[in-house]
């Protein structure tokens, strides 16, 4: 009977058993679940860093752009009188109207060419003020006030900025 015969060689090969397997898929598991978790903490601030950034550069461009127009500026329209508050801002650049109001949100530069969109898709404007200062006779002078919000929403926490200049005419 031969057949029955246990053959050394076969029976002392080495391989691995259901604990090794269980103990290397469970140490697994757990180093995957570190990894997946530093991903995720690593794209979380990636995320809050963008919309960070992309709101100061917008708050920015906007307030940069209106201070070049208002030095570019012939006269300032709105508004009219010395103290006077207004949500729009009328220049006349090169005998031609420039407008810039808040409509859903956004901050238009409305003028000859049509209307054009201040800030970017992922802002809003939900506050724009011109205040105008000077004497009268005087250079062209106005304060504004603006705040941006991003409409991008992490960790419940909706973000803002507000931005304050002075800008006069040439």
């Amino acid at each position: 009977f031969k057949a029955f015969k246990i053959n050394k060689k076969n029976a002392n090969r080495s391989g691995f058993t259901l604990v090794e397997l269980l103990l290397y898929m469970g140490l697994s598991m757990i180093l995957l679940v570190i990894i997946s978790d530093l991903l995720i903490s690593t794209l979380n601030i990636r995320n809050e860093s963008i919309k960070t950034s992309s709101l100061e550069r917008e708050g920015r461009y906007v307030m940069a752009r209106l201070s070049h127009d208002i030095y570019s500026a012939q006269d300032i329209i709105e508004p009219a009188t010395i103290g006077e508050s207004s949500n729009t801002l009328q220049l006349i650049i090169d005998s031609e109207l420039f407008s810039y109001r808040i409509i859903d949100n956004k901050l238009y530069l409305i003028n000859d060419s049509g209307s054009h969109l201040m800030n970017g898709e992922t802002t809003d404007v939900i506050s724009f003020e011109v205040t105008r200062l000077g004497n009268e006779g005087g250079v062209g002078a106005v304060q504004i006030m603006l705040t941006t919000q991003s409409l991008v929403v992490s960790e419940g926490k909706i973000e803002s900025r507000n931005y304050k200049t002075v800008a006069t005419t040439r």
